[in-house]
């Protein structure tokens, strides 16, 4: 039986399609993407992501999830149960109790905090005593010799600088991204905002991509012929092969709409005699 990576890898090199485009539109990480294909289940490391990511992988693929479930429930089976903490048999390491050392290291700190005392009491000292010495010979100069000091230049007011300009703010995308593929012909009328934007017959493996959408209308004639992305979020078909199906698209949501059943009644006449 052929492993679920190598039917991964063969459905996306038959579309065409890198593992870094499949990241865009699934948001699965490329590394994560890359053990799938190579059956790397160590890698993932729980069955419930490797179950997740690989029904979103299929779906973008086009690939029938329920197809895969023998492969993937027989991988998941082989996958090691995480280990809790305390187990795995390794031995937990005793505690080595050491004797009591003298610790000595107060005694050099406070000889050490005692001669930084000393120097700056020194150094201030002699500081002072230059201040002292130097203001008495400056006053007998000034007062012998009556110097006139020049008067202080007045100080320029500087210039505020201008305001920055404002930043420009991002353009935020407030509309949706539909992406229709098609399995097997499909005719699709498609109606994005109010307007007709496509009308036609969908080719197999051909793609439809509506972007920036506020609101889409969608009526296919074949309900099992054509699998959507909606803003990265595989919704699969829209109902069973040959049906008809109309599908409203609003602000991150949808909705699948049933056909209307009509019943057709048979008159009667009833008459005696």
């Amino acid at each position: 039986m052929e492993s679920v990576g190598f039917k991964l890898r063969e459905a996306r090199h038959r579309l065409g399609l890198s593992l870094e485009e499949v990241n865009a539109s699934t948001r699965i990480p490329v590394k994560s993407l890359q053990a799938l294909e190579d059956d790397d289940l160590a890698a993932i490391g729980s069955p419930f992501f490797y179950k997740s990511f690989v029904k979103q992988y299929a779906g973008r693929l086009n690939l029938s999830y329920a197809e895969l479930m023998p492969a993937i429930e027989s991988a998941v089976r082989e996958m090691p149960e995480p280990l809790i903490p305390g187990q795995g048999g390794s031995p937990v390491p005793s505690r080595i109790v050491r004797p009591p050392r003298r610790n000595l290291r107060w005694l050099y700190s406070l000889t050490s905090l005692v001669a930084v005392l000393i120097g700056c009491s020194a150094l201030y000292a002699y500081w002072q005593t230059a201040r002292n010495a130097a203001r008495q010979g400056l006053t007998s100069l000034v007062s012998s010799s009556k110097l006139e000091l020049p008067a202080r230049p007045p100080v320029p007011e500087l210039a505020s600088p201008a305001p920055p300009p404002p930043a420009s703010q991002p353009k935020v995308s407030s509309g949706n991204r539909i992406e229709l593929s098609a399995i097997e012909p499909t005719w699709l009328s498609v109606m994005t905002d109010g307007q007709p934007a496509f009308e036609g017959v969908l080719k197999p493996e051909e793609t439809k991509v509506l972007e920036e959408r506020h609101s889409a209308r969608i009526r296919t004639g074949n309900a099992g012929g054509v699998s959507c992305v909606f803003n990265g979020k595989p919704i699969g078909t829209f109902g069973p092969r040959g049906q008809v199906r109309t599908v409203l698209f609003t602000k991150d949501n949808y909705q699948v709409l049933e056909p209307p059943v009509h019943m057709a009644f048979t008159h009667f006449t009833f008459t005696g005699e």
